[in-house]
């Protein structure tokens, strides 16, 4: 991204398209073998972790990181990962 704020903006245009692409990857039934008889086992499984869900929608990235500040100060998350 070549900025912060653009990958905020991409961010929010994506939002709305979430559900489609999970539903597009639905496919995953089986969990270690074994079936489980979900269409997808994965959301099932990711929906037990605490930072599963749709994030709030952010204006920027100073608003992303005011948020990312309180949750960590919360100790939701320790640190962002950047690639």
């Amino acid at each position: 991204m070549p900025s912060a704020d653009i990958a905020i903006d991409i961010m929010g245009r994506l939002k709305p398209y979430l559900p489609i692409l999970l539903a597009l990857s639905a496919s995953s039934p089986f969990w270690w073998s074994h079936d489980t008889s979900f269409a997808s086992f994965r959301q099932r499984f990711l929906s037990s972790l605490r930072t599963y869900g749709i994030c709030p929608t952010f204006k920027n990235w100073q608003d992303f990181a005011n948020f990312f500040a309180t949750a960590q100060h919360a100790g939701m998350f320790e640190i962002i990962r950047i690639i």
